[in-house]
């Protein structure tokens, strides 16, 4: 009887079972240094993928979401020109995490370089989310786009933005509402327009200026209870509720 010799036969099964672990982890890890266009990266506090409701999937063309090393990637079915409206959300029958029903741990989000419009809500309540990295051609931030976004304390905005928000009606969320520990915003100067309660319930903003040639929505800095120091333009219009609740803020003292 011929003997087989279980020692070459336990390294040939370990040698295949690497390989196949290399193969899975390069066929998954990005290979290029940033988003490919059809691509979001992100991270989660527990490293796993968000889970997406089936209607999210299919409105939205999204074809995987995986871990990719140290990246969750969702990859969608075309070139991305915005981020869709409340993808990240957690309410509403979008984005959520199926086994707890609750908002989606994002810690990280980095955009492809294609992204012109970040939409309505598409962050919003995602309570961990502490960076975002934007890129260049982005021109927009819709409202409510990263409201409630506790986790935020300071964010780059592009130097090509434009648009900041809109004229939202009663109970429109502003773009960083309640964003409670966001400190400092810069505003790049080719901004034309700040939309309603942008900044409305940051707690921890101490400080703003504004340049000239803005448009400036109301309720902008509503209860920012922290705000001591904001310097506006000479031409600037002070609207509906801009300062209400700000309690550590003179009107008066603007420069």
């Amino acid at each position: 009887m011929k003997k087989t010799n279980i020692f070459t036969n336990s390294a040939t099964y370990f040698v295949v079972l690497l390989c196949a672990f290399l193969f899975m982890l390069c066929s998954c890890s990005p290979t290029a240094n940033e988003p490919a266009s059809n691509e979001i990266w992100y991270t989660t506090t527990n490293c796993k993928p968000v889970e997406f409701s089936e209607k999210t999937i299919l409105l939205n063309g999204i074809t995987s979401n995986k871990r990719c090393g140290k990246w969750c990637v969702v990859t969608f079915d075309h070139s991305l020109d915005d981020v869709p409206f409340a993808l990240f959300k957690g309410q509403g029958g979008h984005a959520y995490l199926s086994s707890q029903n609750k908002v989606p741990d994002i810690t990280k989000v980095w955009l492809p370089n294609s992204i012109r419009c970040i939409k309505e809500a598409a962050f919003a309540d995602c309570s961990n989310l502490r960076q975002v990295i934007m890129p260049d051609s982005l021109d927009a931030i819709l409202s409510g786009a990263f409201s409630g976004c506790d986790a935020l304390d300071s964010v780059i905005l592009p130097k090509y933005l434009t648009l900041l928000g809109e004229e939202v009606g009663l109970g429109g969320k502003g773009v960083f509402e309640g964003c409670t520990r966001l400190k400092y915003v810069d505003i790049p100067k080719n901004v034309t327009s700040l939309g309603s309660n942008t900044f409305k319930g940051c707690t921890s903003l101490t400080s703003f200026e504004l340049k000239p040639n803005m448009w400036i929505g109301e309720g902008f800095f509503e209860n920012c209870t922290s705000l001591t120091d904001v310097r506006l333009p000479d031409d600037s219009t002070i609207m509906d509720r801009m300062f209400y609740g700000c309690i550590h803020f003179n009107q008066s003292d603007c420069r």
